[in-house]
């Protein structure tokens, strides 16, 4: 497939909005310009900007623990076996 690239003339200010946009929503220039076009960068900026606290990475459960937090009186019927089921453990076990 042939591509074609147009370069952009972009004043000073544009480029600084592009910039910011692709700042807070945590894309690359490119993915703002297309967005920009598409949406306006303000409304890009509002609709799209990221939340920079968010968890990326979270420990597993202890395989005791799981069961242990999830326990409920009448075990029995209860949904939560599949979550557990589904829950990541250390090393892989089940």
């Amino acid at each position: 497939m042939k591509v074609d690239a147009y370069k952009l003339p972009l004043t000073p200010e544009l480029r600084g909005e592009i910039e910011q946009t692709a700042r807070v929503c945590g894309l690359s220039m490119a993915d703002a310009i297309r967005l920009g076009l598409k949406l306006g960068l303000p409304e890009a900026r509002t609709q799209f900007a990221t939340d920079k606290q968010r968890v990326v990475a979270v420990e597993p459960w202890a395989k005791g623990e799981l069961k242990e937090d999830y326990a409920t009186e009448d075990d029995e019927g209860y949904p939560i076996r599949g979550l557990i089921a589904a829950q990541r453990l250390p090393g892989g076990e089940d």
